[in-house]
């Protein structure tokens, strides 16, 4: 037998060369192992990636684009777009933009979200329904058709030159730089069925509040008022139990006159402000329900959220 066939069969060199081998196809399976594990972490607390399902972001992000969203850097900031459970639904997930923040007292009137007092630039993407009145003496039809071409979204008109447009403010302010337009109105919405959905709140989804979203360690005397307003919030999100008796009010059998929040709430709305479904409707959006902030639009086309 030759030297080298003696070294093939020698049984100690069989198991160091088996050894080798085990250990590169462990160090293959410990690479694999890392990176999905790494991936797991990156979704649970760096990225992920949502297809938006829902129109009321349309004018920012259109429906069935795909959005990637960051997880860190909570809390939001005004204005911010973000990711978040339902807090009426919580196995979907809503898109919306903040804004109002823990501790903000705010109110929509005639168009304008008002927050502590003072108007709150609007992004150019918020969306209003407006009345407007053309200003011209031929067919309304062709008139129509030519601002559908030009992007321009026509809800509805009539043969007397009245259209009702859904307008951000660019577009607003380019209509009546045309001259085309005789006069354009903000139309109001008669829809009352918004938060807290109690007589003893009349308002609608242009005139809501004004309202002070809650915060954690807020302390509120507890009245008529405080309860139909925050119940939801008590009892929903932060499990108190609410009982009344002859004007006494008990939480968690105990007699109270104030309540002292646990958490931290935030206020959504869709920039298409005349179509979203938003805090309008359901109110408060507490903090554990955020997932993370909308950064970037991946498709149709790569580009920033603003």
């Amino acid at each position: 037998m030759s030297e080298l066939a003696a070294k093939k069969s020698d049984p100690a060199l069989k198991r160091i060369v088996a050894s080798i081998h085990y250990k590169t196809r462990m160090s293959y399976v410990v690479i694999v192992l890392l990176c999905m594990i790494a991936a797991v972490l990156v979704k649970i607390f760096l990225l992920e990636v949502y297809q938006v399902k829902l129109g009321s972001m349309e004018e920012t992000i259109k429906t069935d684009a795909m959005v990637l969203v960051t997880k860190l850097g909570l809390p939001l900031k005004q204005n911010q777009v973000a990711l978040f459970k339902s807090p009426v639904e919580t196995d979907m997930v809503l898109i919306k933009r903040c804004i109002g923040l823990p501790g903000d007292t705010l109110q929509f009137k005639e168009g304008e979200v008002i927050v502590n007092r003072l108007t709150l630039a609007e992004k150019p993407s918020v969306k209003n329904l407006y009345k407007v009145t053309l200003n011209h003496n031929g067919s309304t039809i062709d008139l129509v058709d030519s601002l559908v071409r030009a992007g321009y979204k026509v809800i509805s008109f009539d043969y007397k030159s009245t259209l009702v447009v859904e307008l951000n403010s660019t577009r607003k302010n380019e209509l009546w730089d045309s001259g085309l337009a005789g006069e354009i109105t903000f139309i109001p919405s008669t829809n009352k069925r918004v938060y807290p959905q109690n007589e003893s709140f009349q308002w609608t989804k242009s005139d809501f509040g004004p309202v002070l979203i809650p915060f954690q360690g807020l302390e509120v005397v507890l009245n008529h008022e405080t309860i139909a307003l925050y119940r939801a919030v008590i009892e929903g999100f932060e499990r108190s139990i609410i009982d009344e008796q002859d004007g006494i009010y008990y939480i968690d059998g105990e007699r109270q006159s104030t309540y002292r929040f646990k958490g931290n709430y935030y206020f959504f709305a869709g920039d298409n402000r005349s179509m979203s479904n938003d805090s309008r409707a359901w109110g408060f959006v507490p903090v554990d329900y955020i997932i993370g902030k909308a950064r970037l639009v991946l498709s149709p086309g790569i580009r920033r959220i603003n």
